[in-house]
């Protein structure tokens, strides 16, 4: 029983997400309340939607893997805002979680303008 009194007690990784992705969303939604449509709502129960899009697939990562990266998105600058569930599910049928533009073929349509 001494050895249990001693021993140190880690988050698990999924306790670990969950913290991460509070903190985040605290960042982003201050008041906690969505973006897109201001009804307020717990931290827990916004989630994380990528403005311009994300250019990665969701479903290739697990979920302490992708609050992860959002942290490393969040950080280089990247657009993200805190909406609730039924706004980010409505935003997201409308892009299908792919980016909103893309850079790179803005610039070859330009050029072919210009050739033209």
């Amino acid at each position: 029983m001494a050895g249990k009194l001693n021993t140190p007690v880690y988050p698990t990784r999924a306790e670990h997400g969950l913290q991460l992705r509070i903190q985040l969303l605290s960042l982003l939604a201050p008041a906690a309340s969505c973006a897109a449509c201001c009804s307020p709502a717990d931290l827990e129960d916004l989630e994380v939607d990528h403005i311009d899009g994300r250019t990665w697939s969701w479903h290739s990562l697990n979920a302490l893997d992708r609050i992860r990266r959002e942290w490393r998105e969040f950080a280089a600058g990247v657009r993200l805002r805190a909406l609730c569930k039924s706004c980010n599910s409505r935003d997201g049928v409308r892009f299908r979680g792919k980016p909103r533009y893309t850079p790179r073929r803005r610039a070859v349509h330009a050029e072919q303008r210009s050739v033209a």
